[in-house]
């Protein structure tokens, strides 16, 4: 199983509607493709109560082998619907790409270097 952070980008958005389009995003990407998804935490403010979240960030587990193009697929129906939108793919190595209406094709190469998940 790979691992990736995903995070939206949007120049339009405000914070707690780019929240609720990671949520729908979550719910869309665990029913088209074969994923587990959860709020990436971001790093612990002092004094702060309970745990930090990032905002427009999920953590994206690919559970089968075909699972991160579907992934891949559901972002590119997105970016479709809205050009505006654009997603960095950030793995556990540090590389990471932003996918965005103009750089399909090179998605589509980082999503199979995923390793066991293209």
């Amino acid at each position: 199983m790979s691992q990736v952070e995903l995070v939206l980008q949007s120049e339009t958005m405000t914070d707690a509607a780019m929240q609720a389009r990671m949520r729908q995003l979550s719910r869309e990407m665990q029913a088209r493709a074969d994923v587990k998804t959860e709020q990436a935490r971001g790093p612990a403010q002092a004094g702060a109560k309970g745990e930090p979240i990032t905002i427009g960030a999920l953590l994206v587990t690919f559970i089968s082998s075909g699972a991160a193009v579907a992934a891949l697929n559901v972002l590119k129906s997105w970016i479709e619907k809205d050009k505006s939108l654009s997603f960095t793919i950030k793995k556990a190595d540090g590389t990471e790409i932003t996918v965005n209406a103009t750089n399909m094709e090179e998605a589509e190469k980082f999503v199979q270097s995923l390793g066991g998940a293209g």
